[in-house]
Order: C-alpha cells, then sequence, then structure tokens
C-alpha cells in the first residue's frame, strides 16, 4: 500500500519523454477519503540524504504554517568536498557485488518501545567495553546477532558478518558543516564480526562504537580541501577490502533517529506516522532502518532480508521477545 502513496515510477515518467534524466525530488499529496492527507517523497540519493530531505520537509510544513522560525539551508559543502575529476567513477562498484543479493527480499517492521530499548542498554552496557550505549547501538546490534543467528541457522555453520552503519557527518565535533547543509553528507562506518567471535551484546555494541568513532570530526576535515582527495581514496579502498569476502553476511543499516521528521507540522499538528518506502524488485540489499516512533520513545526497524532469511527471523530468533511485529502505528499513545 505504501508504494501507492509515493510519486509516479521513475520508468514511467523517463517513457513519457517530458523530462530529461532523472528528477532530483518528487513529491505526490494523497487526500484520503477520511479527508486525512499523506505526502510521499521520493528523491535521488546521489546528492541528497535523509537529514536534507527532513531539512526541506520542516521548512516546508513551517512556511505553509506561516509560523516559526525557518531551517536556513547552507550549501557550503561543494566549497568543503570539491569535486575532483581523478576520482574514479567506479571505485564504489569494488564493493557492491558482495552487497548486492538476487531473488525474493521480504520487508518486516518491527517496534521496539521504551521498556524493550531500556533492556537492551541495561544488557549492552559493560564498564570494560561501553558504560553509556546509544539506544540505537543497543537496537541495531541486537539486530545484528539476530540476523546473524538466521544466518548461521540457514547456512549451518557461523559466517562472517560485516555491520556497516552510517554516520551524519553534521554536527561532529570541530567540523565545520552546519546542521542544515544541504548535500548527502554521510560516510559508511563498518564493524566486522569474525565467524568464530562469541555473539555477545556488549562485544558487538563495543565494534559498533569503535567502528562510529573513527568518523570524527578530524576524520571530516581529512577529506576536504584538495588534499581530501587522497583521504577518500584510501578509505574507499578500505572499504573494498571489507567487502571482498564473498562468503561473509553483510548488512547495511541506516538510522533517521534524532532529526526531528515529525517536528513537520503543516498546520493539522504533527504526523501521525513517517515511514520509509517499500524495497521491492529482484535486485536488492540486507538493510536494516531505524526511524523514531511517533512519541520519541520507541524505534521502529524496517528489516529487508530474503524471504527464508525473514521467516528464520521472526520464528527462530529472539527479535520477538523484545520487539512488536508490524503494530499499527495509529495507536501509539500521543504525547
Amino acid at each position: 500500500m505504501l508504494r501507492k502513496l509515493l510519486p509516479s515510477n521513475l520508468k514511467e515518467l523517463e517513457s513519457s519523454n517530458n523530462i530529461a534524466g532523472i528528477p532530483v525530488a518528487m513529491i505526490q499529496v494523497n487526500v484520503l477519503n477520511c479527508g486525512g492527507i499523506a505526502i510521499g517523497t521520493q528523491t535521488s540519493h546521489k546528492i541528497i540524504d535523509g537529514p536534507t530531505s527532513t531539512t526541506f520537509l520542516k521548512a516546508w510544513a513551517i512556511s505553509a504554517r506561516g509560523t516559526g522560525e525557518i531551517p536556513r539551508p547552507s550549501f557550503i559543502a561543494p566549497q568543503l568536498f570539491p569535486q575532483n575529476s581523478l576520482l574514479p567513477r567506479d571505485t564504489m562498484l569494488a564493493i557492491w557485488p558482495s552487497l548486492l543479493k538476487f531473488g525474493k527480499c521480504v520487508t518486516k517492521r518491527f517496534v521496539f518501545d521504551s521498556s524493550a530499548i531500556s533492556t537492551l542498554k541495561d544488557k549492552a552496557s559493560s564498564s570494560s567495553f561501553v558504560p553509556n550505549p546509544t539506544r540505537v547501538e543497543s537496537v541495531s546490534a541486537f539486530i545484528w546477532i539476530c540476523v546473524t543467528v538466521a544466518s548461521r541457522k540457514r547456512y549451518g555453520s557461523r559466517r562472517p558478518s560485516v555491520l556497516s552503519h552510517i554516520v551524519n557527518f553534521r554536527g561532529k565535533k570541530a567540523s565545520s558543516l552546519p546542521e542544515h547543509s544541504i548535500g548527502n553528507l554521510l560516510w559508511i562506518a563498518t564493524a566486522e564480526c569474525q565467524a568464530e567471535a562469541n555473539l555477545e551484546l556488549q562485544s558487538l555494541v563495543a565494534l559498533l562504537r569503535k567502528s562510529i568513532m573513527k568518523t570524527s570530526g578530524k576524520f571530516v576535515e581529512q577529506l576536504q580541501g584538495e588534499k581530501g582527495y587522497q583521504k577518500v581514496r584510501e578509505c574507499l579502498t578500505e572499504l573494498a577490502e571489507v567487502h571482498s569476502n564473498g562468503g561473509a553476511d553483510y548488512f547495511a543499516f541506516s538510522s533517521m533517529c534524532k532529526v526531528g521528521i515529525y517536528e513537520a507540522d503543516f498546520g493539522w499538528g504533527k504526523p501521525l506516522w513517517v515511514s520509509p518506502g517499500g524495497i521491492d524488485g529482484l535486485v536488492y540489499q540486507n538493510l536494516v532502518f531505524l526511524n523514531e516512533t511517533r512519541n520519541g520513545d520507541g524505534i521502529e526497524v524496517w528489516v529487508t532480508l530474503d524471504e527464508q532469511d525473514m521467516t528464520i527471523l521472526q520464528y527462530e530468533t529472539e527479535i520477538l521477545s523484545f520487539a512488536s511485529l508490524d503494530p499499527s502505528p495509529f495507536e501509539e499513545p500521543q504525547d
């Protein structure tokens, strides 16, 4: 059903001969019989990321409402990260073969309430590893354990696994990027778990924290300017090496928590529900998308896996001991 609320398929637009190339952004406003409104957006991830989309939606809503301070977009990114024609265009292609999967995928929505998240945070914290894990770290590491267990049950043995988590450059200390910088200002933090390693929440949170901490403000500075070209090449080469093991499992995580997506009030109140669009097609990735619930206390986790892996995840792991499978988003208590 979500697919029907999103803008027209790009293939349909391209076949109409009315446009040149792919649109940067498309918006579809759906007026429902009950009087409600659903706004579907589709943007090009080549130049627009989640925080950029959120800034646009919040600014649009404030402008339409006529009250409040409109976020001022910053277009400083091209000056800090100048395009360099020497960077091979196919560098990232060395990574994709190991990430792409062919077959039938399934996307499921698992919702963790505040109580479950608190329990996971307590289990994930340790004086010797990470004493204060975040909500996103705790839930991500737990999901990592569950999908790894599902893989072991399917293949009969443990395989190495790699978790990649998207890190936002904005807000990093020593970084000169304003909060509302426009662009695709993200990086990939990778954490590796060897086949023989123990699947303990504390140790996996430590691996995740260590990988994310590498993307510091100092690291962002090293990527800037003309000298940043060499650093980018080095990092992409390292990513290619990490993703070169055909016998490993790869899971790509992304989080839209704490970006304020539920603040987009067009005048009728805050959104009842904000969600990513569905993923379909015969080519896909093992994707895990985290988003806050409406009251901000819980986390929705959208997981895309092979159909067989998803069945094992649901019925042969601990995931439903902490999360509810696809509960109605409209039954959540209001703020």
